[in-house]
């Protein structure tokens, strides 16, 4: 289930491969300026779209290509998120402690450190890991 702490639109349940995806205000649904990472992209572009006797109401299934192609997506775009806040909390933690801002090959040093090793997902990212990622650096 995807609910964005921010932004009040798209709310969306993927199962298997059904995404549900809901809307709070129905101006979203005729412009909405979110594609869920690309989702209503896609579901603009379907054919096969099942509509129950309502306009906004639509049923379809994905095909295992374009599913592969959502979830490649997704994945992008929480890997730059992740990358981008590891990135500015590694430069300012460093600038903090030692007075300026680390080049950008410790940084790369760190985040390679940090992602290039046999963790599990779950322990990766703790703060422990970083702090462990930013000693080594």
């Amino acid at each position: 289930m995807y609910i964005h702490k921010v932004i009040d639109k798209p709310y969306c349940f993927i199962i298997n491969r059904y995404i549900i995806q809901f809307y709070t205000k129905e101006k979203h649904i005729r412009n909405t300026p979110y594609t869920f990472f690309g989702i209503t992209d896609v579901l603009s572009k379907m054919e096969n779209l099942i509509n129950l006797h309502e306009s906004k109401f639509l049923i379809g299934m994905f095909d295992l290509q374009v599913w592969q192609m959502i979830k490649a997506k997704f994945i992008k775009y929480h890997y730059h998120k992740r990358n981008k806040t590891l990135r500015y909390m590694y430069k300012e933690m460093i600038k903090k402690e030692f007075g300026k801002y680390p080049s950008e090959a410790r940084i790369q040093k760190f985040l390679n450190i940090l992602t290039n090793n046999n963790d599990k997902l779950g322990v990766k990212y703790t703060n422990e890991k970083i702090v462990e990622a930013m000693k080594q650096v």
